[in-house]
């Protein structure tokens, strides 16, 4: 992806202009990214700049930060003096990404073979604003747009051999079932309402086999430069997820961000990753502060149900309490990882549940 980032009015950024890109920046470009197999939406994911964020500070390691081609740069005290020498002194506004599928579908990162004699399609729907994908130290002075020059997808081609490809041809013609197991992601929002000191979001019963729920805040960063890629705690201090009647973590945990006193919730954001890969190998994750000042993410691992539960689409129901009242402005986002498989037989493709 090539864009261009300008003022408002198309010239050129000066070096004197404290505004640059937020982390993740190109993926806020777009409102929603939709794959699709044959014509049959494999993955769709509303708001995919948040949801992106969201999964990806809980799996990439920290050493990555500023060394990727996708614009994914951690915040720190003073990042945005970074960012302009990078992108505006440097780079004079005109900035090219790569971005991994993997980032975006979670088809892409669990499937991880090939895919034979099937029509892909991306579908990417922009966003009629630029703002979520800027930030600026002062939103009232600096402000700026982000125009998209070019867009290409780049797929590896896998041509087998002539042994191989009967092999293949016999398979379909047989008609076996070919499933391919992934886990999806959806983002959903919610707007807590002013002065609330609690909430109750009911998600309903939408969502097959969930494995993991993670919740986050923000307060007035919508479309208006200040910083998209900063989550805030809001003065949480309560939150669990219930799955029909049971409830995730089962113990009350109170905890503040603010006192740095929220050390569990930090080991539950730590752990994803090694539950997320059935992995053990040790990594490096954020920093505990960088987590409670920058991204107080809420992490539920609710993989481990009980029969009565899988056996049915699960009611939904997230409840928090804080200790401080909301202000305006104020939006949960709540991503749902969930158990599918795409499953291809006589020539059709179709996307079910665990």
């Amino acid at each position: 992806m090539e864009v261009q980032l300008t003022k408002e009015d198309d010239k050129a950024l000066a070096e004197t202009d404290e505004v640059s890109l937020t982390n993740n920046a190109p993926m806020f470009l777009f409102d929603r990214a939709t794959y699709s197999m044959d014509g049959m939406q494999v993955e769709s994911i509303m708001d995919p700049g948040r949801a992106s964020l969201m999964k990806g500070l809980l799996t990439y390691s920290s050493t990555m930060n500023k060394q990727n081609t996708f614009g994914w740069i951690l915040e720190t005290k003073d990042i945005i003096t970074y960012k302009i020498n990078k992108y505006t002194k440097n780079r004079k506004g005109s900035i090219t990404f790569c971005i991994p599928l993997t980032h975006i579908f979670g088809f892409a990162e669990c499937y991880n073979k090939i895919v034979y004699g099937r029509k892909h399609q991306l579908t990417l729907y922009r966003s009629p604003e630029n703002k979520n994908s800027i930030t600026s130290n002062d939103a009232t002075k600096f402000t700026a747009k982000m125009k998209i020059k070019k867009l290409q997808w780049i797929i590896p081609k896998i041509v087998p051999s002539l042994e191989m490809q009967n092999k293949l041809l016999n398979i379909f013609e047989s008609s076996k079932l070919v499933q391919m197991p992934f886990i999806s992601r959806q983002l959903e929002s919610y707007n807590i309402p002013k002065g609330n000191r609690e909430f109750t979001w009911k998600l309903g019963t939408k969502y097959d086999k969930i494995k993991y729920i993670v919740v986050a805040l923000q307060s007035n960063r919508d479309n208006n430069y200040l910083n998209a890629g900063k989550f805030d705690n809001c003065g949480l201090e309560e939150i669990y997820v219930e799955l029909n009647s049971e409830r995730y973590p089962h113990d009350c945990l109170k905890f503040d961000f603010d006192k740095f006193n929220a050390v569990q919730q930090y080991n539950f954001a730590k752990e994803f990753r090694n539950s997320y890969y059935e992995s053990t190998k040790d990594y490096i994750f954020m920093e505990e502060d960088v987590y409670y000042y920058y991204y107080p993410l809420l992490v539920f691992d609710v993989s481990k149900q009980n029969d009565r539960i899988i056996q049915s689409r699960p009611d939904v129901t997230i409840k928090a309490s804080f200790s401080k009242s909301i202000v305006q402005n104020t939006k949960c986002y709540c991503l749902i990882m969930s158990e599918n498989i795409v499953e291809i037989k006589d020539n059709r493709v179709k996307v079910v549940s665990v």
